[in-house]
């Protein structure tokens, strides 16, 4: 497998930011919120599964900072989740770029209540919805939302974005005159290198050696290390750290040369969201899961097809010959212009990188793979890993586990997996269910579809899988309601709602008998109606609310109230 020389460097440094609200005469954008400009993260960073696609903007670590339009144009989505971009408005400009604005906490006024009335026609919290064109059209400056913590938001924060309307491609904010402010070059953290010829199986093993720093220069050195011949490749971990701001930000732009030759670079102004996943191929996955930090690889493998790359030569990989001296010089950069350095001088030897050898199958990059027994099948459909990759499959009988590939092994497209259903878990029928697990961690559900004797999932994650049973009803508990209670008082009523196997499914709450909208803040498992929304015509009311796992296991809770 891979050899891996670990090079360590730390860097403290901080990065001024300011931003210019006005943005180049021909958008003239300005910025969308009031308060101060001071970000926890930069378009293009590194996140799970997906570059980040927008500029987040700290909001004082509160919700409620008013959220304006950039300039003039309409809203053409409203999205509403309990997870992702929570509740997010986009709004379309004459100009062809398309603002996204998401985790706010709720609208203006005139948009909340087309929101609502969304919901009650639908009778649901989760909607996207696609305005026309004349219905909400909004002006420059015009208040649209109040920022907010909604969806998979770690805190309040606006997380804001630019995009071209036509290809929906989002780009960096900073291309349209939001100024950084910047003095200070970013920090390197590690370099890799990274035996390829070595790299038939997924263990990869980084050893860590020291660089000299000159700071005349501002470079970090390596001379005189030899390394075997054979192909090569560079990795870095690096981030951009801002002042005011204790956040390990992405970097916009590396460049790799090679005897001053460039032999890799990208910059990142735009992304493709049809291509986000493949950020598994451009870090080291397998690092990541078992390190919970990115290795940015400065080189092509197969399966990577993102379109940020500038000048490439052999996909960044570098051939390394016996008595052959390589300088490496690379070359990160922020969006001011700010550069780190690192300089590797290396000789190759006559030593022959060692190969690990294995008995198991190797599946093909470039190829549909199947194996198939009396317990388990599985097809892996072409192009879905990134590159070559070994392949285990293991079955204990005693605990009906499964060992499926390795979970640090990333797919680019869903693979289907069928797991047959032992015979003492066949009575339960609908409540079977497939489960998973990664290393260290307790089987969680994954979806799955059963179909006859076979429990059938199409994922993207190799594991440990084994079938269960779910019979569980998921639980209610009252926060601030209980029988015959005066709610007077009370804007909302809440409620905790949690099921911690299948999950939530879908959600009911009624007031005598009448639909009701509750809010589903997810990550805190919390049910809110606003008292606001509907006119009690009686003192005396029924509540009732009722939730659904995923398997069908229901639970109702119901009461009398009194307003």
């Amino acid at each position: 497998m891979k050899n891996l020389v670990l090079l360590t460097i730390i860097l403290l440094n901080s990065i001024t930011l300011k931003v210019n609200a006005q943005a180049p005469k021909e958008y003239n954008l300005q910025s969308p919120l009031e308060i101060p400009i001071i970000l926890s993260g930069t378009f293009g960073e590194l996140r799970s599964n997906h570059f980040h696609s927008g500029i987040d903007i700290k909001t004082q670590g509160r919700i409620g900072a008013k959220v304006k339009a950039i300039t003039g144009g309409y809203i053409s989505r409203i999205s509403i989740s309990p997870w992702g971009y929570g509740k997010a408005i986009y709004v379309a400009h004459p100009n062809g770029l398309t603002s996204v604005y998401a985790h706010l906490n709720k609208f203006s006024p005139e948009i909340q209540k087309y929101v609502k009335n969304k919901q009650y026609s639908k009778q649901n919290y989760a909607i996207n919805v696609f305005p026309k064109t004349n219905e909400l059209k909004v002006g420059k400056g015009e208040l649209i939302a109040f920022s907010g913590n909604s969806g998979s938001s770690g805190g309040p924060h606006l997380h804001f974005e630019i995009r071209n309307s036509n290809t929906q491609k989002p780009i960096n904010p900073f291309r349209f005159g939001y100024k950084v402010k910047d003095t200070r070059p970013p920090s390197i953290n590690r370099v890799f290198l990274y035996n390829i010829d070595a790299d038939c199986s997924n263990n990869s093993n980084p050893t860590k050696l020291s660089l000299k720093y000159s700071k005349e220069t501002r470079t970090y050195y390596y001379n005189g290390k030899s390394i075997p011949e054979g192909m090569i490749g560079v990795g870095i971990n690096s981030y951009d750290k801002l002042n005011n701001a204790n956040n390990l930000n992405g970097v916009y732009a590396i460049e790799m040369k090679l005897n001053d030759e460039s032999i890799y670079s990208y910059k990142m102004d735009t992304l493709d969201f049809s291509r986000q996943r493949q950020i598994n191929s451009f870090i080291d996955y397998k690092y990541f899961v078992e390190h919970k930090s990115r290795i940015q690889k400065l080189f092509i493998e197969p399966g990577n097809k993102l379109n940020l790359y500038g000048n490439i030569i052999n996909n960044g990989f570098i051939s390394v010959k016996r008595g052959e001296s390589y300088n490496i010089k690379i070359k990160v950069k922020d969006y001011e212009g700010n550069i780190s350095k690192v300089e590797l001088n290396i000789v190759g030897t006559n030593n022959v990188a060692t190969h690990n050898i294995t008995n198991n199958l190797i599946f093909k990059h470039s190829k549909t793979s199947t194996l198939e027994n009396k317990h388990m099948k599985i097809s892996i459909p072409k192009g879905a890993l990134y590159k070559d990759a070994e392949f285990i499959h293991n079955f204990n009988s005693n605990t009906n586990v499964h060992k499926i590939g390795s979970y640090t092994t990333p797919l680019l497209k869903n693979a289907t997996i069928s797991i047959k259903i032992p015979e003492e878990l066949k009575k339960y029928n609908k409540k079977i269910v497939l489960t998973r697990k990664t290393s260290g961690k307790s089987f969680n559900y994954t979806s799955s579809s059963k179909k006859g004797d076979w429990l059938v999932t199409k994922t993207r994650n190799f594991g440990n899988y084994k079938a269960s049973v779910d019979t569980i009803k998921p639980t209610i508990s009252p926060i601030n309601i209980s029988k015959n209670k005066q709610m007077g008082k009370e804007r909302y009523i809440t409620m905790k709602i949690r099921d911690d196997f299948s999950g939530i499914n879908k959600y009911n709450a009624y007031i005598d008998g009448e639909w009701i909208l509750m809010e589903y803040d997810a990550k805190r498992a919390k049910l809110k109606f606003d008292f606001s929304d509907i006119e009690l015509k009686n003192k005396k009311h029924k509540f009732t609310l009722k939730i659904e796992d995923a398997v069908g296991n229901t639970s109702e809770y119901s009461t009398v109230f009194y307003r």
